[in-house]
């Protein structure tokens, strides 16, 4: 290392020195390669071998200095990409996990309020269907009571004409009214009327009529004051708007 350094020192200052007197004597400049083979064979074998050593010694010295900076760089860069792989991968993998989730509380909700809208639904019809027994049962309770109501006013007598008089008693104190009443009724009633005169006013005037669409025990009373309707049908259908 030493003489090629030597050597490449000597040649660098000996070329100068070469060319000034080339130009003292005004001699033509020559290549520096064909001086030095004409002058000196030993020299430029030195130049040689010293410059090849030279040139092989650097270009092995870089050699060594650009493998260990590459080796560096290369694992860096392969660091930073693993690193970076790494962390595509966990943004991806919480990205799609978010997604994920998002999708499944989005498809949740929609099957919660398809359930809660099938359970109001099913509720709604029970309630309906409750509503609608409910109303059955109280509708046959009153035909059935109807029915009873009417098998013991063929029975009693006196059935009937407490219908008359609780009738009769809601209009005391009109000069006139007019009882109609099943044709079945009409004799029981008329021999009721002496004391429907009582009920009213000795000077009252008491006309019993007979009307095949008043079914037995029951009566209408027509008065100036108004009507008065005391028929089966119609209290039991009061009954039954008042429960339902």
């Amino acid at each position: 290392m030493r003489r090629t350094l030597f050597t490449r020192k000597v040649i660098k200052n000996r070329l100068p020195e070469e060319k000034f007197l080339f130009e003292e004597l005004k001699i033509e400049e020559p290549v520096e390669f064909d001086i030095l083979k004409l002058s000196d064979e030993g020299v430029k074998s030195e130049i040689e071998v010293g410059s090849s050593d030279e040139i092989d010694f650097v270009q092995d010295e870089r050699k060594n200095e650009e493998g260990v900076n590459i080796d560096a760089i290369i694992a860096q860069i392969r660091n930073e990409y693993e690193m970076k792989i790494a962390e595509a991968y966990q943004r991806g993998f919480k990205d799609a996990e978010k997604i994920l989730r998002e999708k499944v509380n989005d498809e949740l909700k929609e099957r919660i309020a398809i359930l809660e809208q099938v359970l109001k639904n099913f509720c709604n019809e029970v309630e309906s269907f409750g509503t609608k027994i409910e109303n059955f049962v109280l509708s046959l309770a009153i035909k059935i009571a109807e029915k009873i109501v009417k098998r013991e006013i063929e029975k009693d007598n006196d059935f009937i004409l407490n219908q008359v008089k609780e009738a009769v008693k809601r209009v005391v104190g009109v000069e006139k009214i007019k009882l109609r009443v099943n044709p079945e009724d009409e004799k029981l009633i008329k021999e009721l009327k002496p004391e429907l005169l009582q009920m009213l006013d000795s000077t009252s005037e008491v006309i019993v009529e007979a009307d095949p669409a008043i079914e037995r025990g029951g009566c209408v009373v027509e008065s100036e004051l108004g009507n008065v309707d005391s028929r089966i049908s119609t209290q039991f259908s009061l009954i039954e708007n008042l429960l339902g």
